[in-house]
């Protein structure tokens, strides 16, 4: 896990954005901000800007921690602000992730700036969110008490990928906190890119020409160890009388909380026994990035004198190092790594007499200083900022490949194939929600109908479906459903062109002539399961009029997704009006096609109707096995059982019992091409559902009912995120599974995926119980 500088320049365009394949869009930051003033405020102001700037095309917020009632004057890139102590702010800060459909959070972790015991109250945001967690980890304890431990191993838990600073970083998580090394990321501290300058060109900035100036900077704190400089000053004021010290940045405000001032006194009152407070300057204020650099550009040596070796990581030092400084400091952790192999000296802690030898001697050594100076800026040219964002880009590309693994500690699947008359209650305030006077919208915001996108058929024929099955079920809303639907419907319908139209706008104007062919098949299937399954006659006559009208145009179409939607519209029909000789022979020549297609493409590693398997997949085999069961033709009853097993196969994970897996919707699955995962849409289950039972109910396999319910498990939570696709609160259905999280907006075709295939495993279930009770 070493790093070393890159062979990559410096001198970039830092307008030129970074061209990316990355599909993370949104990114929040959950840690301290600018204008606090803290450590972790500075870095992750800086790596978000940083970012922001690589990558111009993507959103970064930030999520800052407020230590005091008023909070801070914030830029606009903080969109939500939590207040430390204040438990509830941390869960709200969770729900507000969620909710604004953020790809991703990097936590920036560190004991003190969260509430709690070791800031345990971080722990209650990042248990709920629901999407990837990529953790920088700026303090990793050797020896931690048991609430450190605590938190930090259930960080390391929840997160999906740890970064950390340091290669002592790396081998304090394995062996003290037992995580595995493929976790973790090793991306170093970033640094502003400045050029490699002679200390002389800033001095007069702070009217310390002609002097030899020793630095250190940071926040004050007794901590700092700043009393072994002022202890060593007189030896080094002895032998170079025109040194000074430089003391750069304000007290920290904590340490004002709790004891003013006094730590500052105290240096100056030991300057002044020791006789050399005219060579000790101090700059009490938080300093700008810009001033920074030009205190840095100053400095002949910068001195790092922590007390303890316990640090993993010092911003103060990376600084430092990326400006190609002279540097001594004591043997902190991180100090220890970045300063070996000659790329700055060490004296141990709390040795006055050591600094000063040491000072004295690289200040009568200008080629060794020189050296060291250069072989540190040199090795900081990988911890540039640009370099630095690119590497977080990885890590989170990493954590959001990585999180179909995820398993949400909160959620338990019901398996259903274990409890076959357990289903979730049937609840359609969604379905009313996104019904208006016109029809079904297309699309919601979250549960909110978008009006912008307006209307399809496709959608409305899904409903009317639903509506048919509702009416079998005895539900009393079917017939006043029913109607809003198929009056959409037949005014979808084009009679100059015999096609249905598909797109219509909110103000009712229809935004084409002709759909597609498969909103045409599919507009069939729901008017042939309305005439086979309604007792309505007022809807029977009118659906049955414009069945006959648009049953024809189906095989001048080419999709053999239409071909299918519209067969299992004709055999929903001719359950009813067997005697329909047009239907009989548009139902031989489109199942022929079917079955033709099948013995074109289907081999033994691939036993399909095409090169490729895109959408509503297994309505393919569902037609071909009813068209088989009504034609008395084995052939294809034997050709859509063997193409509906090999798509089963394929679409359930290795595990012994494992869960459904539909093809993603981002590339489909060509033929010797690489399958997507994701995004898993709400069709692919129900297309599942519908023709599993199909398969029941032809063959009498039981098998085939517990791959329905498998399909179906898909929405309640037993997929590849282990969370759930349904939301039982409002009756709707999430659009999708992203690789690291649903798509929280609840449209018509997800809501009514879940409805249809709910329904049909209620009608399935009745039929079911009813033949058991026979057999009995």
């Amino acid at each position: 896990m070493s790093f070393s500088p890159r062979s990559e320049g410096n001198n970039e365009d830092k307008t030129e954005h970074v061209s990316t394949t990355s599909t993370i869009d949104r990114i929040a930051f959950i840690g301290n901000y600018l204008p606090r003033q803290c450590g972790i405020a500075t870095f992750t102001t800086d790596l978000c800007e940083a970012m922001a700037s690589e990558y111009g095309d993507k959103a970064f917020i930030s999520l800052p921690v407020n230590d005091n009632e008023a909070g801070y004057d914030y830029p606009e890139r903080v969109r939500f602000e939590l207040t430390e102590k204040d438990l509830d702010s941390y869960r709200r800060a969770a729900d507000f992730l969620n909710i604004n459909n953020v790809d991703l959070a990097c936590l920036q972790f560190e004991y003190g700036i969260f509430g709690g015991r070791a800031g345990s109250h971080i722990l209650a945001l990042i248990r709920e969110l629901r999407m990837p967690i990529v953790t920088t980890l700026h303090t990793i304890l050797r020896n931690p008490d048991s609430d450190q431990r605590r938190v930090l191993e259930e960080v390391a838990a929840v997160s999906d990928r740890l970064v950390v600073m340091s290669d002592r970083g790396a081998e304090f998580l394995q062996e003290v906190y037992h995580v595995t090394p493929e976790k973790i990321d090793r991306i170093p501290h970033g640094i502003p890119d400045v050029p490699f300058a002679d200390p002389s060109f800033n001095k007069d900035m702070f009217g310390v020409e002609g002097k030899i100036v020793l630095l250190s900077f940071g926040l004050l704190s007794p901590n700092k160890g700043i009393e072994t400089v002022v202890g060593a000053l007189p030896d080094i004021v002895a032998r170079y009388p025109n040194t000074v010290y430089m003391i750069v940045g304000a007290t920290h405000p904590h340490v004002i909380q709790h004891d003013g001032e006094a730590y500052r006194l105290s240096l100056q009152w030991l300057a002044q026994e020791k006789g050399v407070e005219s060579n000790v300057i101090f700059y009490n204020r938080f300093v700008s990035l810009e001033e920074l650099l030009e205190f840095i550009s100053a400095a002949d040596i910068y001195i790092t004198p922590y007390l303890n070796a316990a640090q993993i990581v010092s911003g103060t030092l990376a600084y430092t190092l990326g400006a190609g400084k002279a540097v001594i400091s004591t043997p902190y952790w991180y100090a220890e790594e970045v300063l070996a192999e000659g790329r700055g000296a060490l004296v141990p802690f709390n040795d006055p007499a050591a600094m000063a030898g040491q000072v004295i001697n690289l200040l009568g050594n200008e080629s060794e200083r020189q050296a060291m100076r250069k072989k540190a800026y040199l090795f900081a040219r990988a911890m540039i900022w640009p370099q630095v964002a690119r590497r977080y880009m990885e890590s989170f590309d990493r954590a959001r490949a990585e999180r179909r693994h995820f398993s949400s500690p909160g959620f338990t699947v019901k398996a259903l194939d274990k409890r076959p008359g357990e289903l979730p209650p049937l609840k359609l305030d969604h379905l009313h929600r996104m019904t208006d006077e016109t029809g079904m919208l297309q699309h919601a915001l979250f549960t909110v109908p978008n009006y912008r996108e307006g209307y399809t058929t496709d959608d409305n024929a899904r409903a009317l479906m639903v509506s048919a099955l509702l009416e079998e079920l005895g539900n009393g809303e079917a017939l006043e459903l029913a109607s809003r639907y198929l009056a959409f419907v037949w005014y979808a319908f084009n009679a100059e062109s015999g096609r249905f139209r598909n797109f219509m706008d909110y103000q009712r104007h229809w935004r084409e002539e002709k759909g597609s062919d498969d909103s045409h098949g599919r507009a069939l299937w729901a008017l042939g399961t309305l005439l086979g399954r309604s007792n309505t006659p007022t809807l029977q006559s009118m659906a049955g009029k414009l069945f006959e009208q648009t049953i024809h145009p189906i095989l001048e179409m080419t999709s053999p997704r239409a071909w299918a939607f519209a067969l299992i519209g004709i055999h929903e029909y001719v359950q009813r009006f067997a005697g329909d000789r047009l239907a009989g022979q548009v139902r031989e020549e489109l199942s022929g096609r079917l079955l033709t297609l099948y013995q074109r493409h289907g081999v033994d590693e691939w036993r399909w109707y095409e090169d490729v398997l895109t959408y509503c997949n297994a309505a393919l085999p569902h037609a071909l096995l009813l068209s088989g069961k009504s034609l008395a033709d084995k052939e294809m009853i034997d050709a859509g059982l063997e193409s509906l097993i090999w798509l089963m196969n394929l679409q359930r994970t290795d595990a012994e019992g494992g869960h459904f897996v539909p093809i993603g919707s981002n590339g489909f699955y060509e033929r010797s091409g690489k399958r997507a995962r994701f995004d898993q849409q709400p069709v692919e289950a129900q297309a599942t559902v519908s023709a599993c039972l199909v398969a029941y109910r032809i063959t009498g396999d039981k098998s085939w009912r517990r791959e329905a319910r498998r399909a179906f498990e898909w929405f309640l939570g037993r997929n590849d995120l282990n969370l759930p696709i349904y939301d039982p609160t409002t009756g709707g259905c999430r659009d999708g599974l992203h690789p690291d999280r649903p798509n929280e907006n609840q449209g018509a075709e997800s809501t009514l995926a879940f409805l249809q295939s709910l329904l049909e495993l209620r009608l399935d279930e009745s039929t079911f119980q009813s033949m058991e009770t026979k057999v009995q």
